[in-house]
């Protein structure tokens, strides 16, 4: 260590300068370093992901249910959904992609409940209860949850 070091009573990062009486020379001690990343670090070492289309993110979402799922079959349904501006509806498009991760179709299944819950407001509301009904709650064996 430098004399200005020792002066000013720091080394480097994650040292300590330690005086005592019974030591004739000022002790370093040192600690190790910490198990997070300190500043922009973690930003340099894990470059933000851009932003996707809003096609781009309904497909990987609804890839994790079904992995043969076609990405120009997921554009069209989409494009099907248009609000007055002729662009589409992203609220409609993502309580839909919502509703599916939600109820987990079968794979054949996820795009048919994607496009048919997307096409009906009324199935938005629903589709849950419905799906409830279908399968029956645990305990209840096959009846609706009491109210």
């Amino acid at each position: 260590m430098s004399a200005e070091a020792i002066r000013r009573g720091y080394g480097a990062a994650g040292e300590m300068l330690v005086r005592h009486p019974y030591f004739n020379q000022p002790v370093f001690v040192c600690f190790p370093r910490p198990a997070v990343m300190r500043g922009q670090d973690g930003l340099e070492c894990y470059k933000p992901e851009p932003d996707k289309s809003l096609v781009d993110a309904v497909w990987e979402n609804l890839r994790r249910l079904d992995p043969n799922l076609s990405r120009n079959a997921v554009a069209d349904i989409i494009a099907r959904a248009q609000n007055s501006n002729g662009e589409p509806n992203r609220d409609r498009v993502i309580a839909a992609m919502q509703k599916a991760l939600t109820l987990r179709p079968t794979g054949d299944e996820v795009l048919k409940l994607f496009d048919r819950v997307q096409g009906s407001e009324h199935l938005l509301e629903t589709t849950a209860a419905a799906q409830i009904t279908k399968k029956g709650c645990a305990g209840n064996k096959g009846r609706l949850p009491p109210a």
